[in-house]
């Protein structure tokens, strides 16, 4: 018996064709908005059904880390019993610096390596106006979405956020460079904070131990963002510093430990 677990299908954005479901989907998305086909790969859980409603991680560098997301999604139910089964929606990039940052930003500390920036709105609008839905469309999910992002993609993550608070539910930011654009997202959310008073949602951040770090740029614009968001009715949020890892390291523990925050006090089955 052969086992298929990669299908390659050309969508168009405007007319979405069905996809045969599988453990494993490779679907390559033409995008209007963003004038380009996206891979998007979907892990499915193992006893996926259509009778059942599945949140949904939507995970961003997807090509690079939808293996360990996977893998901790199946621990997370199957083993530890801590979490739902989830729908995995991995995203890939063609150029993440267009994808994750909203300026082009040239005074930036990184700027010599942060070339062709400032396209987070078309990015965003892609997920919200052409993928979200397209897994609606394809997959039964129960409309509690999740949004994972590291470094430049948790930026983005935050960035979403602020943008559009509506399109998802959770967010799980490892290590962001909220540093970029001159701490811009902590001045828009300290500029139109009342306008996320009463959003029920959940903001974690996960940091690494940088006290070594004489030019830290990470650590300062994180706190502040964090410290920002306190006291916003109904936005639960979590700060940790997680030891012993590095900025390249930590996305694992970071998704694991966001993962286990948000369903915390959730039936596992919910």
């Amino acid at each position: 018996m052969i086992l298929i677990l990669f299908m390659s299908i050309a969508i168009n954005a405007s007319a979405f064709a069905q996809a045969k479901l599988a453990a494993r989907n490779q679907h390559m998305l033409y995008s209007d908005i963003l004038g380009q086909d996206r891979e998007i790969i979907v892990g499915l859980p193992s006893n996926y059904t259509e009778n059942k409603k599945y949140p949904v991680l939507y995970l961003l560098d997807g090509e690079q880390y939808f293996l360990m997301a996977h893998g901790v999604l199946d621990f997370l139910h199957n083993r530890a019993e801590k979490t739902p089964d989830i729908i995995l929606v991995a995203i890939s990039n063609i150029y993440r610096n267009t994808d994750l940052t909203p300026v082009n930003s040239s005074d930036d500390p990184n700027s010599t390596s942060l070339e062709d920036t400032g396209g987070a709105d078309n990015f965003l609008n892609f997920i919200k106006q052409e993928l979200r839905p397209f897994i609606i469309e394809n997959y039964s999910t129960s409309g509690n979405n999740i949004l994972f992002g590291h470094s430049a993609a948790g930026l983005f993550a935050a960035y979403s956020f602020l943008e559009e608070p509506r399109l998802f539910n959770h967010y799980i930011t490892s290590d962001p460079s909220l540093w970029y654009g001159d701490g811009m997202l902590i001045d828009t959310l300290k500029t139109n904070k009342m306008s996320y008073y009463g959003l029920d949602k959940t903001v974690f951040l996960t940091q690494i131990n940088r006290a070594s770090d004489e030019e830290d740029i990470m650590s300062e614009p994180q706190n502040e963002f964090m410290k920002q968001l306190d006291g916003l009715r109904n936005i639960q949020t979590a700060k940790i510093l997680i030891e012993d890892e590095n900025h390249s390291t930590v996305p694992l523990k970071s998704l694991y430990q966001g993962l286990t925050f948000i369903f915390q006090n959730a039936n596992p089955e919910e």
